[in-house]
């Protein structure tokens, strides 16, 4: 487990856990960048003229707004149309990844110019109205990016150190105290995300030990049932060998022996010529014996084995005969 954990700290350890990072970063850049202009639009709406108790702004920079986070977006879309063409690319991964990051910074200084565009310098309703719909965003940062804490840090340092200097910059004191909750609400927000992040990437490491684990063991039935074919085959071969041997050495082995008795029932023969037929018989008989137990062996291992007249055997009385034999014999060589 420790060395799942400093895996996925390293980020580089195995590819796929770079691949499910980038599919997280480009998930969470795809959610969020979806209602981005809606977003803006009410963003922007809120704090121009339009509703006068929550800001004075000029049209022109509330627009600006709105075509600076919609012109950040069509880079974000833009940048995962191409990274979806080349996403099984196992070599751009990294280069992806970083590249990923490089559109969450882009995306929040983005947003990050929106306190100062829409800022109106009068208004403290302005400034607390701009507080909260900033940290709205980081709580949709906090939901879409909070798998990796990288693309965190991407998404909400940007916009929040923009938004922090646009507080501490009008050195008001309702203003320094909004500045002051920003960094305190970033560490909070960073220490769950950086315990989100270790999990997710936990989990990752370990879904892969159980995919490789799999897969080692589908390798090792497949390799065993292999050897076992394998196995099979040349047990054929040997059970087929033997047959077909047995088969070639009985027909000569019959007609040596066949003639081995022709030859003994000549009156003529010498003493001594009848004994070595004698030995040639009875080497044939016991060499015929022997090829005959393999051909019952072949048959035996190819079930081609059949009992005849089977019949049962008294097993007791016959273990009984043998020791009422053995025991005595066994007395008497000890004493």
């Amino acid at each position: 487990m420790a060395h799942a954990v400093t895996s996925a700290r390293q980020g580089q350890a195995d590819p796929r856990l770079l691949k499910v990072q980038a599919e997280r970063a480009a998930k969470a850049i795809r959610t969020s960048v979806i209602g981005s202009p809606f977003w803006a639009c009410f963003f922007a709406a809120i704090c121009s003229k339009l509703v006068p108790f929550l800001g004075q702004v000029s049209l022109d920079r509330a627009v600006a707004v709105v075509l600076i986070v919609m012109a950040a977006t069509a880079l974000a879309q833009l940048a995962l149309r191409f990274y979806r063409r080349s996403a099984n690319d196992p070599y751009t991964l990294a280069q992806w990844r970083l590249r990923l990051l490089g559109v969450s910074l882009f995306v929040s200084a983005a947003w990050g110019s929106a306190p100062w565009l829409l800022w109106d310098d009068v208004n403290n309703s302005n400034h607390v109205f701009i507080a909260l719909m900033c940290l709205a965003i980081v709580a949709r940062i906090v939901v879409n990016r909070s798998n990796h804490v990288t693309f965190f840090l991407a998404s909400f340092l940007p916009m929040g150190t923009l938004l922090f200097v646009r507080f501490v910059v009008t050195f008001q004191p309702s203003d320094l105290i909004l500045a002051a909750l920003i960094p305190l609400y970033g560490i909070q927000v960073y220490l769950d995300s950086d315990h989100i992040s270790s999990r997710w990437d936990e989990e990752s490491q370990m879904r892969f030990s159980y995919e490789d684990m799999s897969r080692e063991l589908e390798e090792a039935r497949d390799e065993a049932l292999r050897k076992r074919t394998e196995a099979e085959a040349a047990n054929a071969s040997k059970t087929s060998f033997l047959a077909n041997m047995s088969h070639e050495l009985r027909t000569p082995l019959n007609g040596i022996l066949g003639y081995a008795q022709v030859l003994g029932r000549d009156r003529t023969l010498s003493e001594r010529q009848r004994d070595g037929l004698g030995v040639i018989q009875r080497s044939g008989e016991h060499l015929l014996a022997l090829i005959n137990d393999i051909l019952d062996l072949s048959k035996i291992e190819a079930g081609k084995m059949t009992v005849e007249n089977a019949e049962e055997f008294p097993l007791y009385q016959a273990l009984e005969g043998s020791l009422a034999i053995c025991v005595p014999l066994a007395a008497t060589s000890f004493t």
